[in-house]
């Protein structure tokens, strides 16, 4: 059976992942089974194939499926085997783990950390979890449903420096989506609650005139998947730069070696998305800044003018569909390690908003962010 090493074979409880079907084949002998979605899977014949797969539910061992349904184990292994080369099931069950969950010592309630079947806040966790994890159960190489993915969500911090509407509709989707460490990183902490702040879903008109970082603060919780900790564990970081840079800033960050991302301001209809920086590996702000002069000598100055103008706000259908995709981007990012924001810029269109266009740039030699 393939597997991962560090898995014992009894250990492997072989469940479909989620969104994959089922279906006879019709006119096949023996009678054939598809297994996948409408963009991929595979086609399997062997004898009781289809009792076999009915038991794939992650509640029994493929020796326990081979039991039940007398079947030969190894026509079990050699299903259970193509299904795991197909990316089509999960192997082992893993239980989620939440930061500062309280679990009594007392005899008496020690079930509790194991038997949670009674207990409604983590029932209800559940439910607004599956939708997290049947997107993340797809990614190569997930055996465990995508749990431990997103459990690692939660140690992740995300300073958002920034506070338009993108911005805050950035920052709720990721606490939606159990990046609980993410945060407004304010340069004017008075900031207050205005007009053009509405209009996402976030706030609402009794709002207005309320201190902006205060208020983030208190409805927080009610946005985040998983609760909040107050002292959280932290394994990896990640700024999310709104606008016009600060040099300072971005020096502090390669020399800290810490990742980030670069959000434009709006440019009429157009929104620019990255660089994805990983110091030392991938092009810096500066490279692309360094390129988009040599091709455009005027550029300098347009970006010149541009921190005199007036700041435009997002219209309400652009910043969740940007917000959206932008969050997606970086989740993808935390949970493998690989982002398409890697090394290019995206340029979101609210005129063309189904045709986001990508621009690919190398470390430039000039920059020296990478010596």
């Amino acid at each position: 059976m393939t597997t991962n090493p560090t898995i014992e074979i009894s250990e492997i409880k072989p469940r479909l992942k989620t969104g994959a079907i089922i279906t006879a084949i019709s006119g096949t002998k023996p009678q054939a089974h598809f297994i996948g979605h409408a963009s991929a899977g595979i086609q399997i014949s062997h004898p009781g194939a289809a009792a076999i797969l009915a038991n794939f539910t992650g509640s029994l061992t493929c020796f326990e499926i081979s039991i039940r349904t007398g079947a030969p184990f190894e026509v079990v292994n050699k299903i259970c085997d193509e299904l795991v080369a197909a990316n089509l099931i999960d192997q082992v069950a893993k239980p989620i783990v939440l930061a500062d969950r309280f679990h009594s010592e007392k005899t008496n309630r020690k079930t509790h950390s194991q038997d949670q079947s009674q207990d409604a806040a983590y029932q209800q966790l559940q439910k607004r979890m599956a939708p997290e994890l049947g997107q993340i159960t797809w990614q190569t190489g997930i055996i465990d449903a995508g749990v431990t993915t997103l459990s690692d969500r939660q140690k992740v911090a995300i300073d958002i420096c920034g506070d338009d509407r993108l911005a805050i509709s950035l920052l709720t989707t990721l606490l939606a989506s159990g990046v609980s460490q993410t945060t407004l990183a304010l340069s004017n902490v008075q900031r207050e609650i205005e007009v053009s702040d509405l209009g996402t879903g976030v706030f609402a008109i009794t709002d207005l005139g309320t201190n902006l970082v205060n208020r983030i603060s208190e409805i927080a919780r009610d946005f985040a998947l998983f609760p909040i900790s107050k002292n959280p564990t932290t394994t990896s970081y990640l700024t999310i730069i709104f606008g016009a840079p600060d040099p300072a800033k971005i020096n502090t960050l390669l020399s800290s070696n810490l990742p980030h991302l670069f959000i434009s301001a709006l440019d009429a209809t157009t929104l620019r998305v990255g660089p994805l920086v990983i110091p030392g590996k991938s092009p810096c702000f500066r490279c692309i800044e360094l390129d988009q002069i040599e091709q455009s000598p005027l550029l300098n100055q347009i970006n010149q003018a541009r921190l005199f103008a007036s700041v435009q706000q997002l219209n309400t259908a652009a910043a969740t569909q940007f917000a959206g995709l932008i969050a997606q981007c970086i989740l993808n990012y935390l949970d493998t390690g690989i982002s398409e924001l890697i090394g290019t810029q995206i340029l979101l269109d609210t005129a063309r908003p189904c045709n986001p266009q990508h621009i690919a740039y190398a470390i430039n030699p000039a920059c020296g962010c990478a010596w």
